[in-house]
């Protein structure tokens, strides 16, 4: 199957929760974001898998650690 036959499409967002870092008081920057995948292969049918992606752990004391993001394949249910 060539690369052509496929169609992909990604959903992102953030996933925010009450221990987010607050900037300035008024911005709530998530720490964990998810993302969704889904592809028509060339038999035409569907598949998706999911990724909560977290900088939870590397976030800085007044700030946020932009780059690094731990992976975690998760279940779509």
């Amino acid at each position: 199957m060539q690369i052509s036959d496929q169609k992909i499409s990604i959903f992102t967002g953030p996933l925010f929760r009450a221990d987010d870092t607050m900037y300035s008081g008024i911005l709530q920057i998530p720490s964990e974001i998810w993302k969704i995948i889904v592809l028509k292969k060339g038999d035409n049918r569907l598949y998706a898998t999911g990724f909560l992606l977290t900088q939870k752990n590397l976030t800085r004391d007044q700030g946020f650690a932009y780059g690094s993001y731990r992976i975690y394949q998760i279940p779509l249910e």
